[in-house]
């Protein structure tokens, strides 16, 4: 029950936020207005370019080394487990 009442007042706040984001005017333009123009900017544009390569090197770094322990693994002879 507890847990039917919290999704309700999350949803609820959630669509406020919404709404107030949408409709509400903060200056010349809402929120959401000013948030799409912030975006726009070559600064954004040029951050989330830079974001994104970063996120790849991460990417190919955490691939090749699991490449690399598995590579490792796989020559490694296998010790067999000592009997209890």
């Amino acid at each position: 029950m507890f847990r039917l009442a919290r999704f309700i007042v999350s949803t609820f706040i959630l669509a406020l936020v919404i709404w107030f984001a949408v409709t509400v005017p903060i200056g010349k333009h809402t929120l959401w207005g000013h948030l799409r123009r912030i975006a726009s900017t070559p600064e954004a544009k040029d951050l989330a370019t830079g974001a994104k390569q970063v996120a790849k090197d991460a990417v190919e770094r955490a691939q090749r080394e699991v490449q690399d322990d598995n590579a490792g693994s796989a020559s490694r002879p296998t010790q067999p487990q000592p009997e209890r």
